[in-house]
């Protein structure tokens, strides 16, 4: 069996990874599939400001007050779409995309904390939700699952966090 490993994509799928993809049996996709150059931006502008906390847990209090709630309401929406995006593109590949989470890719949980601090419209959908509605059925998403393909068993468990995640992200507005 021939697999294509791809990962880190942030929102850009190389047209060579796509070609390749025609030539092999199966697609793993390792995650961080959003667009995340406006975040890592902010992160890097602001780095002594949110290092610098005193309190380890509110990192990600300092982190949510560097811009509006209206404005995280617009840079979730973005990075909905660019997760939307590259999901559809791999989906037409016509090959079966194996598909672990990054620690850039929006996930179920991660939106429904959101919801209540930010009160994001229901058109910002987390991956699972994005695979769900436009019915993404060559793409599997593997959260602590395993597949056996050929002999071959490959568990996926997804997702990564800081040492000071802790799966709540607190209402600052």
């Amino acid at each position: 069996m021939k697999f294509l490993c791809i990962g880190c994509l942030h929102g850009k799928l190389p047209k060579k990874a796509l070609k390749l993809a025609k030539k092999v049996d199966a697609i793993f996709c390792l995650g961080d599939l959003p667009d995340t150059s406006f975040l890592r931006n902010l992160e890097f502008k602001h780095w002594k400001k949110i290092t610098n906390v005193k309190n380890r847990d509110n990192i990600e209090e300092e982190y949510f007050s560097l811009l509006t709630p209206k404005k995280w309401r617009e840079v979730y929406a973005g990075l909905s779409n660019s997760i939307k995006n590259i999901l559809i593109t791999l989906n037409r590949i016509n090959k079966k995309v194996f598909l672990v989470l990054g620690n850039s890719d929006f996930t179920y949980g991660e939106k429904q904390s959101l919801v209540k601090s930010l009160d994001l419209p229901k058109k910002v959908l987390s991956t699972q939700e994005i695979i769900r509605k436009y019915k993404l059925n060559n793409i599997k998403l593997l959260i602590s699952d395993s597949i056996i393909l050929k002999n071959i068993l490959i568990l996926g468990h997804s997702g990564y966090r800081g040492p000071s995640y802790k799966g709540v992200i607190k209402d600052v507005s």
